[in-house]
């Protein structure tokens, strides 16, 4: 086969691993890039080497999880999948990696191949890592990322029940994803490539949801996508709901299955504002000047802190209802219309 005819097999390979993502075009057609450099310079016979470490950033539900997989399956490299959290210790992670790569069939296991500065070199088999959430790993961590990151080294040294030992891992491949990148370790954060995600439009969840749940009508699919809050999961999961609505109720009318089904979610709007959003808003109403954050969780005691910061305000803000300045947050004249609008609507 010709060098020509060679990437092109390449470039159909990582095309179809990619096919039906949807969004993101800049930041996956940069990641089918790279990955196609790396399987056209593979040598013949030997094992796949990645240098390059992605770092997938971007705010909750915008793809980070499914584009890792996806890069993970081009490989086709034994996968270990971890949580920040779960990443205590640099020898936690390799007793991780170890334990995964041994339930591989047939198992695989790291060989010692020589020393260096009179510890054992493990010289470990090709693997995929995918940790998420990586700015959770505690910063000492990440700092002993750094020689096993960097692409003329790709060592550790460990010390743990096994004993001081040097891992090699020259053709693993890492890939990390965050949703907070500024809360990463500089050093750390400069060994990666950053793919930026941004969050999902209405249309294009809601062309998600179309091609899962072909059966629902496009109003029903189109107040599910508003209403989700452009949140993926949460539209999979109202759109199941609306599934088991209609075939459970004698109503067979899909849009008043939908009213139902997100009602019982406390969503009042086709906007996505749900009862909770009201509430946040008409303190800022009433309140008639900026409030600070303190003053809104004394008020919406019942809401827990981080869905106010984490949940409401994003959405508020995505919707112009509201502004966060340095004195505080203030109700904009567009949230004031929607509050007149709700009031009229008996809400």
């Amino acid at each position: 086969m010709s060098l020509s005819d060679t990437l092109l097999s390449i470039k159909e390979k990582v095309n179809l691993a990619f096919a039906g993502f949807i969004a993101n075009e800049d930041a996956v057609y940069s990641v089918k890039r790279s990955l196609v450099v790396a399987l056209a310079n593979a040598a013949a016979g030997q094992p796949l080497a990645m240098p390059k470490t992605f770092l997938l950033s971007g705010p909750p539900s915008s793809g980070k999880s499914e584009l890792a997989r996806r890069i993970t399956s081009v490989l086709g490299l034994p996968f270990v999948r971890l949580d920040g959290r779960a990443v205590r210790t640099r020898e936690h992670l390799f007793d991780m990696i170890d334990d995964a790569l041994l339930a591989q069939k047939p198992p695989l296991r790291a060989e010692t191949n020589g020393e260096q500065s009179g510890m054992p070199l493990w010289e470990y088999p090709p693997f995929a890592v995918f940790v998420d959430e990586v700015h959770l790993v505690t910063e000492r961590t990440q700092e002993a990322f750094l020689t096993l990151l960097e692409s003329d080294d790709r060592t550790l040294l460990l010390n743990g029940e096994k004993g001081r030992r040097v891992a090699v891992v020259k053709s693993a491949a890492f890939v990390f994803a965050t949703t907070k990148p500024a809360d990463l370790n500089r050093a750390f954060r400069s060994r990666c490539i950053e793919i930026q995600l941004r969050k999902y439009t209405a249309d294009e969840v809601q062309a998600m949801v179309a091609k899962r749940f072909t059966q629902l009508p496009d109003s029903a699919l189109e107040t599910i996508a508003s209403c989700s809050r452009c949140l993926p999961r949460v539209a999979f999961a109202m759109a199941q709901e609306v599934i088991e609505e209609i075939l459970w109720s004698d109503d067979q009318d899909s849009r008043a299955c939908v009213r139902r089904v997100m009602h019982g979610r406390g969503v009042r709007f086709a906007n996505g504002c749900t009862v909770d959003d009201l509430r946040y808003l008409r303190v800022l109403q009433r309140e008639k000047r900026p409030v600070g954050e303190n003053i809104l969780k004394a008020q919406l005691y019942d809401i827990d802190a981080l869905r106010l910061t984490d949940d409401l305000e994003p959405f508020l803000l995505s919707l112009g209802f509201i502004l966060i300045t340095a004195k505080g947050r203030q109700l904009t004249a567009a949230g004031e219309r929607f509050l007149g609008e709700a009031r009229q609507a008996g809400n």
